[in-house]
């Protein structure tokens, strides 16, 4: 079986690192994740909408169309599908209404830095800043490698091209997150 590049899985590193992040209680919602939500969100979506969650990662389906269901939750992680030809538009500008619409919410996006694309302005420097704070930018050194769903393996998953983790809403301690990157062995550093 082959996968396209918008269906590889977010780095295991990376999932560890947003969890310290926001706590021992995890995030709320992943929009983009795949049936056996290898995130640890409480409730996502996947395609085929199953719930074929593990016992160990548990979480609840809330079915495979995201961008047509409702968004529930105060926390977020959306690393959404994208790969060349894809705009991941929809996400971020869904992603941004569903901050907007809480002052007390957190998300953090892992998203392709397409420095020159409307979409990733609109993310990095919204029309109005959420509750007095802006956009944190994580840039990672090096090209990150994705995880093929079909092997687990990473071997030539590195993206393409650079990947930034944007990070908006209420108190994310960057140290700390930048800290748990590092330590999970993504370097980087704050823009």
């Amino acid at each position: 079986m082959t996968f396209d590049r918008s269906t590889w899985r977010t780095p295991t590193g990376i999932v560890d690192a947003v969890h310290e992040a926001f706590g021992p209680a995890g995030f709320d919602l992943d929009p983009a994740t795949s049936p056996d939500n290898p995130t640890r969100a409480r409730r996502f979506y996947a395609p085929g909408g199953v719930a074929r969650a593990t016992v160990e990662n548990g979480g609840v389906c809330l079915g495979d169309d995201a961008l047509a269901g409702s968004w529930p939750g105060m926390s977020l992680f959306l690393n959404p599908p994208w790969r060349a030809g894809m705009s991941v538009a929809p996400w971020t500008d869904r992603a941004m209404q569903w901050l907007y619409h809480d002052a007390r919410r957190a998300m953090v996006l892992l998203l392709p830095a397409t420095l020159n694309a409307a979409w990733f302005h609109r993310v990095i420097d919204p029309p109005r800043p959420h509750d007095g704070t802006f956009a944190k930018v994580f840039a990672f050194r090096g090209r990150v490698a994705f995880i093929r769903p079909d092997t687990g393996d990473t071997g030539d998953a590195r993206t393409r091209g650079d990947v930034v983790l944007v990070v908006l809403g209420r108190a994310v301690n960057r140290d700390d997150l930048r800290d748990s990157l590092f330590d999970n062995g993504f370097p980087g550093q704050w823009l």
